[in-house]
């Protein structure tokens, strides 16, 4: 019966806020910043841009987690990811898990991003969704792939696209559910080495568009402070990211009117 009642329930609830299998960003750095993850040359590029990953050139393993708007916390995102930098490009593998033993969403991803010269690269990922619910249920998998851009247009301008599902998707069988179809489009502007503003617009196909901005301040080497706003939900968000020598802890908070703050953290690891 608990099984039963937690899926009618997450029915209900707004797609955009809670499942792996919709378009979601991840890492704390992105929550932080109003929920913006196309744009950024950062770790989380392996989860919202995989052609940035071109430009990251260390190895890296890192592990997040999103509370989203639950409280029970077994209804929690954790999610981990790794990455190798090589002579022909960039890869990287990453997984997430949402739920519980009654009721989980797995996703598992491969990705790839090439610089195709100084100003220009592409990346694509192979996503593989699995879906379970106790009792008669059972699960249900798909896969699908997503590809993406990511242009560094000036020294202090830069351009992320992404669309993910583009093929349409859907997991189960007898009844199957569509896997959104997504796109995202962003700017991030330096305005100096230690001020960055961004935007993003999300397009989830049939949904209203979600349009973020954010902002990110280094106020000293080991410290910065992130801030910013999302429209669908109307979200406030701020964060702080700190450095301790090869490791990277992130931390950023969402408030939404209704549902209250969902706390989201990142802990990053580099390979130098």
């Amino acid at each position: 019966m608990l099984t039963r009642i937690v899926f009618l329930l997450l029915c209900f609830i707004p797609l955009n806020i809670w499942a792996i299998h919709d378009p979601k960003t991840t890492g704390a750095q992105a929550l932080g910043m109003g929920n913006i993850g196309v744009v950024g040359t950062h770790f989380n590029a392996v989860f919202n841009n995989q052609a940035a990953l071109a430009y990251f050139t260390n190895i890296a393993a890192g592990i997040n987690y999103d509370q989203g708007f639950f409280t029970d916390k077994s209804l929690s995102t954790k999610s981990g990811a790794f990455i190798l930098p090589t002579g022909s490009g960039t890869f990287g593998v990453h997984l997430s898990y949402f739920g519980h033993q009654n009721y989980n969403e797995q996703k598992v991803a491969i990705a790839y991003g090439k610089a195709l010269g100084k100003r220009l690269a592409i990346g694509v990922e192979l996503d593989y969704f699995r879906s379970f619910i106790g009792g008669d249920y059972g699960s249900a998998d798909a896969v699908s792939f997503e590809i993406a851009l990511y242009s560094k247009l000036s020294e202090s301008l830069e351009l992320g696209a992404h669309i993910i599902n583009p093929i349409g998707a859907k997991i189960g069988h007898q009844n199957p559910e569509n896997i959104p179809i997504a796109f995202q489009f962003g700017l991030l502007y330096h305005i100096d080495h230690k001020l960055r503003l961004a935007t993003e617009v999300e397009k989830i196909l049939d949904q209203k568009a979600n349009y973020k901005f954010g902002l990110e301040y280094q106020i000293v080497e080991q410290f910065v402070f992130r801030a910013g706003v999302a429209t669908q939900p109307t979200l406030f968000t701020f964060g702080f990211g700190l450095k301790l020598k090869d490791f990277y802890f992130d931390m950023g908070t969402g408030f939404h009117q209704t549902l209250g703050f969902t706390p989201r953290v990142s802990l990053l690891y580099i390979i130098k």
